[in-house]
Formats: structure tokens, sequence, C-alpha cells
């Protein structure tokens, strides 16, 4: 219980309304710096997701390309009147003072291993079923690495694997999983991006780094589009340990979002 108590504490976020604004405000003047203020999309799409999150537990899960990314999603959702999203991100973010506010605004920070863990393992799978219980939209980036590329990477399983236990332990169906793809006309790290192909070590996130990052950002980078792909719906959640079918679910949601992304 000690531990699950100092797990819990870790992860859980508090959200709060004034928070979510100043949240929006730095997305704006640090990670989406330089891009055009009118993010497009299609109004319609956003009508369906208001409402699929009103009826649906539902999982909206973005592609990866830059760490612009997991700022969108909030962003776009929050000028259509939809619920606040919970995102997952690692806790190398919960730098001081940028965790605090992210965790205020929604944002829910999870260790990268924890396989040998099964307190940690048992609290994250019984907050994801809290979360999707009471119909709170749970969002992260589905694939295992950031492509600057435009190309789609291989997901990740992992939090997937927990959203369908959550959902199957609080006896939870039509579980509706939406993908989400986000589009750079330009994008900021893709000299770090060529640094780490030629064989730079991939710079640690940290208090200097994300200052470093807010003193580089302002140049003119063009316009930023979201577009939602076709609903993964998964009316009943598969048994425990079938890595198959949710091998094959993370693979129909890579598929809808391939289909989303505009050439």
């Amino acid at each position: 219980m000690a531990q699950a108590r100092r797990y819990l504490r870790e992860m859980v976020s508090t959200p709060g309304r004034r928070w979510l604004g100043l949240r929006h405000w730095l997305d704006r003047r640090l990670w989406l710096r330089g891009y055009d203020a009118d993010v497009h999309c299609d109004p319609a799409e956003f009508d369906r997701l208001r409402d699929i999150v009103g009826r649906h537990p539902t999982l909206l899960l973005f592609t990866h390309k830059a760490y612009g990314d997991a700022a969108l999603p909030a962003l776009v959702c929050d000028r259509y009147g939809l619920p606040m999203l919970h995102t997952f991100g690692g806790i190398n973010l919960d730098l001081p003072g940028l965790g605090a506010l992210l965790r205020r605004s929604g944002g829910i920070f999870i260790r990268r291993r924890f396989a040998n863990d099964p307190v940690y393992r048992l609290v994250l799978r019984a907050y994801v079923a809290y979360l999707l219980e009471r119909r709170y939209p749970l969002s992260w980036a589905f694939e295992g690495t950031r492509s600057r590329i435009g190309k789609l990477m291989p997901p990740r399983y992992g939090l997937l694997k927990y959203a369908l236990d959550g959902a199957r332990a609080a006896g939870l169906e039509d579980l509706h999983i939406v993908p989400l793809v986000t589009s750079f006309e330009q994008i900021r790290e893709v000299d770090d991006y060529v640094a780490e192909e030629r064989g730079a070590a991939k710079r640690p996130e940290s208090l200097g780094w994300l200052l470093g990052y807010a003193r580089g950002a302002g140049r003119p980078l063009g316009q930023l589009r979201v577009d939602l792909g076709e609903p993964v719906v998964v009316h009943q959640p598969p048994p425990a340990g079938d890595r198959l079918a949710v091998a094959r679910i993370a693979f129909d949601v890579a598929v809808q979002a391939n289909r989303a992304t505009p050439l």
C-alpha cells in the first residue's frame, strides 16, 4: 500500500481550469512557437469526436513527429469544446516547474520501464480503468519513437494493453480508439534528428535543455494541420495475455492513421 500511494502521487493528474489555460499559453509559446496561429482541421471531424467522447470510453492516439505533437490534441479539443484530455508522457519531462504545470493540466507521467514492478503495473491499470469508467478521454503517442520524416513508426503496445485491461476490469464495452494525425510544414528538431542518425547521442531532457529549446524557438515554421482517422471500435476487450489481439488492434489504428495522413 505504501508503494501504491507513492506511485499514485507520482502519476495522478490533478487538473484545474486556470492551469489548463496557462498550459495552452505555454504550449503556444514553447512547443508551437513559430507556427501559424490557425491550426488547420475539419470542424465536422471534431463534432463527431465530441459525440463519440460523450457516448463511449475513448482513446485519442496521436502520431509523433515532434514535441509539439503532444500539445496539439489538447489545444484543438479545447477549441471545439471537448472534455479535457488526460495525456500520458514519459517521466523524463517531469522537470521543475514544467512537471507541476503539466500534472495540473491533464498530464500523467509514467516511468519508461516497469515490467518488473507488479505494484506499479497494478496501480497504472487501476488508474486507467478509473479514468475510462468516468468517460475521461485518454491520449498518448502510440508510436515507438519520433519520426521527423512523416513515416509512421511501429506502434508500442504497452499503454494500449493497460487501457484494454482497464476497460475489461471496469466492464466497459465499445471502447473507441481514434487516431489523430499531426502534420507540420516544417519541424524544428530536424537538425537534432540528423545528428542522432549520424551517431550523436540524444540530448536528455533537463531544465537546461528546456531553456535551450525555448531560446531556439521563433523562426517561421509554416502551418499546422490536424486530421482524425476512422475510429477503431473494440466491442469487447480481449482476454488478458492475448498479445496477438492487442497487436491487431494497434495495427488497425496505424492503418487508419495512415489513411488520414495528408500527402
